[in-house]
């Protein structure tokens, strides 16, 4: 019987490895642009920025470019499987709505928070961070050149966002089946 007993004093829980995301925002004459920066637990970096289709603002009332910048950061992690991540922003507006500390007021950016808050629950753990603006001078930098339309670097991934992420239907899956290959 002692056998086939599993022997729980020696398994250790296995950590899931922790990536780190900056974004920012920027605004230029052609609209306003976002940058992510997603780096993995070694060292890899992937750089996105995006232009926003739509009226986008940076007031006290409109963080919108800020969530779309976090949106998106979070939309490019769940594809590679990753499971735990920091966020790491220069607005500490968006980064208190977000761990709760500030309540947003706003209808838009309430959307704004309920769209992150249902992207999260796809993660095992997700927190926020809020930093300095020279903590974020990398992805400062990223957005600026996609705001002021300058030629980007050949490994930043870069799209156009036609529509707020608040207006998507970003569902949670219900089944998910694996394949395995026999190779």
């Amino acid at each position: 019987m002692a056998d086939w007993t599993p022997d729980t004093h020696n398994t250790a829980e296995v950590m899931e490895p922790i990536w780190t995301m900056h974004t920012d925002r920027a605004w230029g004459s052609a609209g306003a642009k976002i940058a992510a920066i997603l780096t993995s637990p070694s060292g890899i970096k992937l750089r996105y920025a995006a232009r926003l289709e739509f009226q986008c603002t940076n007031n006290s009332v409109g963080y919108s470019a800020e969530y779309e910048a976090i949106i998106l950061a979070l939309s490019k992690l769940r594809p590679l499987s990753v499971r735990r991540a920091i966020i790491k922003t220069d607005s500490q507006v968006t980064s208190g709505h977000i761990e709760k500390s500030f309540k947003a007021r706003d209808p838009e950016l309430q959307k704004y928070l309920h769209t992150v808050r249902r992207i999260k629950g796809f993660f095992l753990g997700i927190t926020t961070k809020p930093i300095l603006r020279s903590e974020n001078s990398e992805d400062d930098k990223l957005a600026k050149a996609a705001a002021q339309g300058m030629t980007l670097p050949s490994d930043v991934f870069y799209e156009v966002i036609n529509q707020p992420s608040i207006e998507l239907n970003i569902k949670t899956p219900k089944h998910i089946n694996a394949i395995h290959n026999k190779d």
